[in-house]
């Protein structure tokens, strides 16, 4: 195993169904997906072998994504994780190791990657996609300008650019549909 890479033996048996709705592929995503497929395959198998893949075309990104989560639910199987990852986004091939490493099925079953965006306004911003609580009364989010070092930090919310979601949550969800 790579040096600082998790050590996933005790969960090297959860699959994963990687989904990418998406508009345009961007060249790089492609060049990352295909590493990361064969990082997956060398290691754990997590998403050949039990898990699936998806792609999705559409304009509509959420509906996209319902869809994605519908079609997870109800894939043979039963896969644990479903990992959504845009199509304009690059990530080195040990992304879905790092993240399953950080995520728990019952204590984080939803883990976001570190992800950036690019505010267009007066100035250019490259902005990290995490919000966090405002002490405002009531609470409302507010985007996190000040990043932690390192580790796994809770967040009010993340964008889904990078976002691993475990099936119970979706699960719960659906009874609620």
């Amino acid at each position: 195993m790579r040096r600082g890479t998790p050590n996933m033996a005790d969960r090297s048996s959860e699959k994963v169904m990687v989904a990418f709705p998406y508009g345009d592929i961007e060249p790089r995503f492609m060049r990352s997906l295909i590493f990361l497929l064969k990082w997956d395959h060398d290691h754990h198998d997590r998403i050949f072998d039990g898990g699936a893949y998806l792609q999705l075309q559409t304009t509509n990104i959420a509906h996209g994504r319902n869809q994605i989560v519908r079609q997870f639910l109800d894939l043979p199987g039963k896969p644990d994780w479903l990992w959504f990852v845009d199509t304009d986004m690059d990530f080195p091939p040990d992304t879905l190791d790092r993240l399953i490493a950080s995520a728990d099925p019952e204590t984080r079953p939803i883990m976001g990657g570190l992800c950036f965006a690019l505010m267009k306004g007066d100035q250019q911003e490259v902005v990290p996609t995490l919000y966090a609580w405002t002490d405002d009364d009531p609470p409302l989010p507010a985007r996190v300008t000040r990043l932690p070092a390192e580790g796994v930090h809770p967040v009010a919310a993340t964008g889904t650019g990078c976002l691993l979601i475990h099936r119970t949550v979706l699960e719960a969800v659906e009874q609620f549909s």
